[in-house]
């Protein structure tokens, strides 16, 4: 049975909201990346067969045999339309929304809160940002002639990045798979990154950091990743009935669905470029990943939902920025306590005439006066950067390149029609926010520790970046 994210999936079987089989009712389950998951019942699962009636019913947990015996738990299931029959056999099916579908296992529970030995994502681009060649071939020669080549296969090795002090190690894995046809067979190379428990870890917690370690791959590629499927190792106490201990999980992929592999010489680091720092990176990048995991995920969101329109992105990556920068744990003006103090003096002064919810308002925006402006919060962004890349960023004038950005932020967030003669045209906020994707990239990876005089180089290998810093911008 393929469960693969990337490809459409169908199976029959039957289907209960008691795991003992009691009021089973036949059906078909599928799923399309596109669409999420669906499920189709002759009837309603809790025995309503009336004519048009009304769907809305939502089920918790549903159970699932398949034809070929694979136990299926599907999790917030919700009845859009119930069945009716005509007559002779001829009417509808109800129609069920899935939110998420374990395969392999029937758990009781809450799906979030299993425990799991190892959580799995194959991803896009990573085979070859491993740069793992499976195979070898050679040219078989005869007196000087070639006659024909030897091709010897090898496993990939498995890359490791242990993290003592977290309760997880990180690992990327490759996987082989073969279509056959009549006359022709295919191989393929897949790679997954797995996060492995020292102990166990609740589903949702292994889901977050294998999420997170997505995002880090992400980054060193200079693209976008997807998952292509995702599958666990269940811990002995995560209780429900299995098949194995193994289990795979379906879900709607948010973005993108598919998109042709990175070759590795279009990569920013490839593996071969940080093998010897690849363990380094990873726990730097999990040592913070919780401070810094809303910017970048607001940034990767902005990769996967591109919107057509220039200002929504624009928005979006100034708002990753700002998260970023106050991720890093800077961005006061003055003691914090010093400040709450001076704004409580304040207060007492404000005139009588500001009353309610005006007032309260008031109060409420001196409350985060102390924390940077945007304008100082990229000013430090840049001055982060060596002059070369800042140069190519900024576009060689840090100072206007800032300026133009937060006004162009403002006007953007308010329409202050007063202020937009000070915006940039809309042809250059589109390479704007393109500069504003590298400098988050390069400030990821200087925290990272690439070193300030390759940090250039290694951006300049994704095309798009180069093209981009080499764009026009009229500041």
């Amino acid at each position: 049975m393929d469960a693969r994210l990337d490809s459409n999936f169908e199976s029959w079987g039957g289907f209960s909201e008691r795991a003992d089989r009691t009021g089973l009712i036949h059906g078909r389950l599928w799923y399309d990346p596109a669409k999420g998951i669906y499920l189709e019942l002759v009837e309603n699962p809790r025995g309503s067969k009336a004519f048009r009636q009304a769907g809305g019913q939502s089920f918790k947990t549903l159970y699932g045999w398949l034809s070929d015996g694979t136990l299926v738990t599907l999790e917030d299931c919700f009845i859009t339309n119930t069945s009716f029959h005509i007559g002779g056999g001829i009417g509808s099916p109800t129609k069920v929304v899935v939110n998420q579908a374990l395969l392999g296992l029937h758990f009781t529970g809450n799906l979030n809160e299993i425990e799991v030995k190892q959580y799995s994502i194959e991803l896009s681009s990573l085979s070859p940002w491993t740069c793992a060649r499976p195979s070898k071939i050679t040219m078989a020669e005869d007196d000087g002639k070639c006659v024909g080549f030897d091709e010897s296969w090898r496993f990939p090795t498995t890359i490791e990045a242990a993290l003592p002090d977290k309760d997880f190690d990180l690992h990327i894995k490759h996987s082989m798979k073969m279509d056959s046809a009549a006359c022709s067979s295919t191989t393929t190379w897949n790679a997954s990154v797995s996060i492995l428990a020292h102990d166990t870890l609740k589903l949702s917690a292994a889901a977050v950091l294998a999420w997170q370690a997505k995002n880090l791959l992400s980054l060193l590629v200079g693209d976008g990743l997807y998952i292509r499927s995702a599958s666990m190792e269940l811990a002995d106490t995560a209780g429900g009935s299995a098949m194995s201990g193994h289990a795979k999980i379906l879900f709607k992929q948010t973005g993108r669905q598919d998109s042709p592999d990175v070759h590795a010489a279009m990569m920013i680091l490839p593996y071969d470029l940080v093998k010897d720092k690849f363990a380094t990176i990873v726990q730097k990048w999990f040592s913070r990943h919780q401070q810094a995991v809303l910017a970048t995920d607001v940034y990767f969101a902005s990769e996967y939902l591109r919107s057509a329109t220039v200002n929504v992105r624009f928005i979006v990556l100034v708002q990753a920025l700002e998260s970023y920068h106050r991720s890093l744990g800077t961005g006061m003006y003055m003691d914090q306590g010093a400040f709450d103090e001076a704004i409580r003096e304040f207060s007492t002064h404000l005139p009588a005439c500001l009353q309610g919810s005006h007032r309260d308002s008031i109060k409420s925006r001196l409350k985060y006066g102390n924390e940077y402006s945007l304008r100082k919060r990229l000013h430090e962004m840049l001055a982060r950067l060596p002059d070369d890349v800042r140069s190519r960023v900024a576009g060689g004038d840090a100072g206007r390149f800032v300026s133009r950005i937060a006004d162009t932020r403002n006007y953007y967030t308010h329409y202050d029609h007063e202020g937009e003669g000070n915006c940039l045209e809309p042809k250059d906020v589109f390479v704007a926010t393109e500069r504003l994707r590298i400098l988050f990239v390069a400030n990821q990876l200087v925290d990272l520790g690439i070193p300030n005089k390759q940090l250039l180089t290694f951006l300049e290998r994704s095309e798009d970046f180069k093209y981009r810093m080499g764009q026009e911008l009229a500041l």
